[in-house]
């Protein structure tokens, strides 16, 4: 079988293209190629024309036939394309891109044209580059991580990953810019210093998103070339919170600390004041009856301040205790008690009940005894019927309770302070400032929410708001 004129000229074109080729029988003898331009095999042209081109072929695909029948395969085809491993002269394998073409001569002769590319290199790049690829899906995916490509000109989000949308607040970013989110002047300053100076190192910084306000610890790549900067968010929203409370619950305890000692030295030392004057004085016996009520009242006072601790203890540690709730019986039973000290001031109940009210029965009762008590205590002597009046709705999701007076009220300026820790409104106090701290506390403990009118001289309203937990007793026997 010769080799035209025009069939070398192709060949020459295959040797520039880093391709070598074999002239193959039907019986698969080699009868050409073009080794002498190319080292992909390792074979002179000289050891390889006259040889059976399986060869080629790995040992085992030599005893399963394949060189055979993927030439009895081009045959009968035509044309064949294919991926598949061959040995070059040392037994080295490599992977190869193959190409089987039959020839027809004038003679009648069939033969076959077999190409082969070594794409050993390029497969290894094309699984280096999906392990990339595999690797920075995952980290762009990643449900913890906020991604975001940004166009290094003016910011523009190109895209973002799932978290990155969530913690923007935002799903579509058609025409959206990233400094849109940074209303901060000192943000702002932050991320425009980072990426003029091409510097990735983590900073904090507060966006205002559509979510509302949300901390986020950053870090910058820059890619110039691309002109993208790829910015990962991670979300310290919560990191934040908790610092911020663990830092008000420090406050509180300093002033706890400060405020409790105090409190609690004061009677103790006026108790030990009279029990002095008790013993070393000769003192009538009405002086000695005014110092025994004078110790009665500092005990009194005392008692009071060790159970507020105690209910502020309480309410911080233990768990909420849910329970049908009876209103008519709380709040009478509170009513009554109070009545005994004061019958001159009217006590009114209006309570209407639609549903079956369920939360924590003690918590709650803390609640309406200290607002009570407050109504009571705070009453404005110059009203010719001093009241306090308490409604109460209930409904299938929550309880609206309003407990209104017409007492000495709250001075404007104090508005903001009745519910801080040890706060006293007006010399008639003679407690410890602690009970509108600890019905605040409670109510924010059973989620619901306290808020408070009042006109000096003309009396208070508090209206408090709980909800209704029976969903969560599904089961329970008070049901």
């Amino acid at each position: 079988m010769t080799i035209s004129k025009k069939d070398r000229l192709e060949i020459i074109q295959n040797i520039l293209n880093g391709f070598e080729e074999y002239w193959i029988d039907s019986k698969g003898i080699i009868l050409a190629t073009n080794l002498e331009a190319t080292t992909i095999t390792g074979y002179e042209e000289s050891e390889i024309i006259g040889k059976h081109f399986s060869l080629l072929y790995a040992d085992e695909d030599v005893e399963s036939h394949q060189p055979e029948k993927e030439l009895r395969q081009a045959l009968e085809t035509g044309s064949v394309k294919m991926k598949g491993v061959r040995l070059k002269k040392n037994r080295a394998k490599f992977i190869a891109k193959i190409r089987f073409e039959t020839i027809h001569k004038e003679t009648g002769e069939i033969g076959v044209k077999m190409i082969l590319q070594d794409t050993t290199y390029s497969a290894i790049q094309n699984h280096k580059l999906k392990q990339v690829e595999s690797h920075y899906n995952s980290l762009f995916h990643n449900r913890f991580i906020g991604v975001l490509n940004l166009d290094d000109h003016d910011f523009k989000i190109l895209l973002a990953n799932v978290k990155g949308s969530e913690t923007l607040g935002e799903y579509d970013f058609t025409n959206k810019y990233f400094l849109q989110y940074l209303k901060e002047n000192e943000s702002l300053a932050r991320f425009q210093k980072t990426v003029d100076a091409e510097d990735d190192n983590d900073f904090e910084l507060r966006l205002a998103t559509s979510a509302g306000e949300r901390w986020v610890r950053i870090r910058c790549c820059y890619f110039p070339i691309e002109g993208i900067i790829e910015v990962l968010l991670f979300d310290i929203s919560e990191e934040k919170k908790r610092i911020a409370e663990l830092e008000k619950i420090n406050q509180h305890l300093d002033q706890f600390i400060y405020h409790a000692s105090h409190d609690l030295r004061s009677p103790l030392t006026t108790l030990l004041g009279l029990l002095y004057l008790s013993r070393n004085e000769a003192v009538s016996i009405e002086s000695i009856h005014t110092y025994v009520d004078l110790m009665i009242e500092r005990t009194q006072h005392l008692d009071r301040l060790l159970s507020n601790l105690a209910a502020i203890a309480y309410n911080e540690k233990a768990e909420i205790d849910l329970d049908k709730i009876d209103f008519d019986h709380e709040v009478n039973s509170i009513l009554k008690e109070h009545k005994e000290i004061n019958p001159s001031i009217h006590a009114s109940l209006h309570a209407q009940q639609r549903a079956e009210f369920v939360n924590d029965a003690r918590r709650l009762r803390t609640i309406l005894r200290n607002v009570i008590s407050n109504a009571y205590q705070y009453y404005n002597p110059g009203q010719l019927k001093p009241y306090v009046k308490l409604s109460i709705n209930i409904e299938a999701d929550r309880a609206i309770m309003v407990i209104e007076d017409n007492g000495i009220g709250i001075h404007p300026s104090f508005m903001e302070k009745v519910f801080t820790m040890f706060f006293k409104g007006t010399e008639r106090s003679t407690g410890s400032g602690l009970g509108l701290y600890i019905v605040k506390a409670m109510v924010e403990k059973l989620g619901g929410a306290i808020t408070v009118n009042s006109i000096p001289e003309k009396g208070s309203s508090f209206t408090i708001t709980l909800p209704n937990r029976k969903s969560e007793l599904k089961g329970s026997a008070i049901l």
